[in-house]
């Protein structure tokens, strides 16, 4: 069954390792049961590059209301909508 429904990718890095790992080392589980990544799980993981056209972002330069606008205007752009006045 078609719904006409479209996938928007968008991957999020953090460039930056120091602050990458202070953030993990920092957050706490918001899902009961859930347990965070130690940050050797982190760099243990495989990067594997994404091979189709996707949004990325970097939140080591961007504050969290930049990557919020530039995700939604991603997204407009991607279904064609655009704000009416």
């Amino acid at each position: 069954m078609r719904t006409g429904a479209g996938i928007v990718e968008i991957e999020l890095i953090c460039s930056e390792p120091a602050l990458h790992r202070q953030r993990l080392e920092n957050r706490l589980p918001d899902i009961d049961g859930h347990k965070v990544p130690t940050w050797d799980d982190v760099v243990s993981l495989t990067y594997e590059p994404w091979d189709r056209e996707h949004l990325v972002l970097d939140t080591a330069e961007s504050s969290l209301d930049h990557v919020l606008d530039r995700v939604e205007a991603h997204v407009r752009d991607k279904i064609g909508y655009s704000r009416m006045a």
